[in-house]
């Protein structure tokens, strides 16, 4: 309860501050400042130079910019020029022009000073770490105090597709600003960290898969947000400034292998949807894979790539969770509601970053921001996971005690029961063998996609504790089927007892929230002789004899075992 009271109020503070800034960017449309009118010129070789440029904008028409901050585009073929009229305040300044996207490589800025010489500021990619003013966006560029131009060019030239915002303010405004962002993302990655460091220790603790495939996720959307901010290059590794897009394009590629990971692992799809589950492992393992791989390629291919992978991330994310949804899985609902802002925030960063919205400041916040609120829905979320998981266990370690281990393989399943002999230590000759199906129950049915998976389990659990007789041993021959043998006692009056019991807890299945109608029982019987059919032949007929019951509509059915394989001297059918 104290962690997600320090969640809760770090998320609160950090309301307050996007608030504050929102509410303080709305309000900073300069009145004084600003850019008026911005022209819009493409060269074509060898007319890339200023004198070209100079000329061809004063033949262009001006686009008047009714907002605070105009836009600009870039393609990563060719650079482009860019003419700015400028209302200027002499009182007001330094100023700080800041082009508002990360992947800017070359931004070249020429105005003159005001005695009249040409003056040249260069930003972006290609400038030198310890010659950038600023950490999020190269491309800033300060102008000088007593600048009075009306007119700056600027040459931009990038390699991707690039879309942003031409920001001109004063270098108080823009350091109140910065602040307020560094601010913000601090407490975005203090949370995450919170819940990743939380996850690891749930993990550790319960075993469990699901958080610690939650914390490698939450470690992977933030490293993903170090990268794309830039905060990453400036304070901790400076020597990969030059693979910032690559990198953080792997990191998104690897974020949704692992999204997918976790929707396998968390709703045990791997039951109720074997093939869903099968495309949500391979797609999990696909996606970092392209992203590793594509680092060999070009920044735009390798976008395209993580584009892509966030794109089926959260398509399938969403069909795993409807999966969950159809069961009445109150963990899924809190772990919809946690995934929603992180899908936005990966969505906005996205668009961003093809060109189809605006860099801005705070499109920088996004996943920070989207991987912040997510944590305390999540972490609940896993937490109901784990109660059910709890639930499950202890019903294990119930068959345990009746010596039917969880996780038992078939194959030691059936050397198990084929040990088994009579108090003497002598083989006992004839005893029972039957084999119990729940049809609707079978692996990747249309009746358990929609069932819960955990109530499942809990219900097959207790037919096998109904099951429990002095001299039976059970097991599981797959996730629908129950083996029981008693080399024992193999008398009718022993059957009828045995059978009247197990129907008698099928009835009672909606104690587990299963429908009567998901709940039918299939039993075939018949009295074994080790010494004359192997177990493994005997239980291959019972397999035989339920699937050819079928057409009749039998639910239960004596089979012969021996090894003359004679047809079966009676059927009879039970009342469920």
């Amino acid at each position: 309860m104290s962690l997600y009271r320090l969640v809760l109020g770090l998320l609160a503070t950090l309301g307050a501050m996007c608030l504050a800034g929102a509410s303080a960017e709305v309000g900073m449309a300069p009145a004084l400042s600003g850019v008026l009118a911005i022209r819009v010129w493409t060269p074509h070789p060898p007319a890339d130079d200023l004198v070209s440029a100079q000329a061809a904008l004063r033949q262009t028409a001006p686009q008047l910019q009714p907002g605070a901050y105009p836009e600009f585009r870039t393609s990563p073929r060719q650079p482009v020029w860019l003419a700015l009229d400028l209302a200027v305040d002499p009182q007001g300044g330094p100023w700080v022009l800041e082009l508002t996207h990360p992947s800017i490589r070359a931004a070249d800025l020429y105005f003159s000073h005001a005695d009249g010489a040409p003056v040249v500021v260069r930003g972006g990619r290609d400038t030198p770490m310890a010659a950038r003013a600023n950490a999020r966006f190269p491309a800033t560029l300060a102008l000088p105090a007593d600048t009075t131009a009306s007119t700056v060019y600027l040459r931009l030239k990038g390699t991707v597709p690039m879309r942003g915002q031409i920001r001109l303010q004063s270098l108080g405004e823009w350091r109140s600003q910065s602040r307020m962002q560094l601010a913000a993302m601090t407490v975005c990655f203090g949370v995450a960290l919170l819940a990743v460091l939380y996850a690891l220790g749930r993990a550790w603790h319960l075993r469990s898969r699901a958080y610690a495939r939650y914390a490698a996720l939450g470690l992977s959307i933030a490293a993903t947000g170090v990268f794309i901010s830039g905060y990453g290059e400036t304070w901790l590794w400076p020597w990969v400034a030059d693979w910032r897009g690559p990198i953080a394009s792997a990191m998104a590629c690897v974020s949704a292998g692992l999204a997918l990971l976790l929707a396998e692992c968390a709703f045990a799809l791997e039951v109720r949807a074997p093939r869903f589950a099968l495309l949500l492992r391979v797609m999990g393992v696909l996606c970092p894979l392209a992203g590793v791989l594509g680092l060999g390629f070009d920044l735009a291919v390798h976008q395209m790539l993580s584009h892509g992978a966030a794109a089926a991330a959260i398509g399938m994310s969403l069909c795993s969770f409807w999966f969950a949804w159809r069961t009445e899985n109150r963990a899924a609902v809190w772990l919809l509601l946690g995934f929603v802002p992180v899908s936005l925030g990966v969505g906005v960063t996205t668009l961003a970053v093809a060109g189809i919205i605006p860099f801005t400041p705070w499109v920088l916040m996004a996943m920070p921001l989207g991987s912040a609120l997510e944590v305390p829905f999540n972490l609940y979320g896993l937490h109901l996971l784990e109660q059910r998981r709890a639930l499950v266990l202890r019903s294990r370690a119930e068959l345990d005690q009746v010596h039917a281990p969880a996780g038992e393989s078939r194959q030691a399943m059936l050397r198990r029961l084929s040990g088994h002999r009579g108090d003497q230590g002598q083989a006992t000759g004839v005893g029972l063998l039957m084999l119990l199906r729940f049809p609707a129950l079978a692996p990747g049915s249309p009746r358990l996609r929609i069932l819960d998976a955990v109530n499942v389990e809990h219900f097959l659990h207790s037919m096998m504790v109904a099951a429990v007789r002095p001299g039976n041993h059970l097991g599981r021959r797959s996730f629908h089927e129950i083996v029981l043998r008693n080399p024992l006692d193999a008398s009718d009056a022993a059957v009828r007892g045995l059978v009247t019991a197990l129907f008698a807890q099928a009835l009672r299945s909606d104690r587990f929230g299963i429908e009567p109608r998901d709940a039918v029982l299939r039993i075939a019987y018949g009295r074994l002789d080790t010494a004359l059919l192997p177990i493994e032949g005997a239980l291959d007929r019972l397999v035989d004899a339920l699937d050819d019951s079928k057409q009749a509509g039998m639910r239960r059915i004596e089979v012969a075992l021996d090894h003359a394989g004679r047809d079966p001297p009676g059927h009879g059918a039970a009342a469920r």
